[in-house]
């Protein structure tokens, strides 16, 4: 069953699938300063995707993964 999400990104079962997502174009901490606010908002939805696709798939604490996202990508945007 596939759609297309809030960002126009094709998904299923609202993991990203897009080749062109924000987070499959980060290769270094210095990309994330590049992006705008709302870029780094939508790379945030990604980066919680991602984390509970990949928990839910092998096992594991996904609490503390999801609450450190927009910490972390405040920290690469700043420094």
């Amino acid at each position: 069953c596939r759609r297309f999400d809030r960002f126009g990104s094709q998904s299923k079962r609202g993991v990203i699938l897009a080749k062109n997502s924000l987070l499959s174009r980060i290769r270094e901490p210095g990309d994330v300063k590049k992006l705008s606010f709302d870029q780094q908002k939508v790379l945030c939805w990604e980066i919680r995707q991602k984390l509970i696709k990949t928990v839910s798939q092998n096992g594991g604490h996904l609490a503390s993964n999801l609450g450190t996202v927009e910490l972390t990508v405040a920290l690469h945007h700043v420094f």
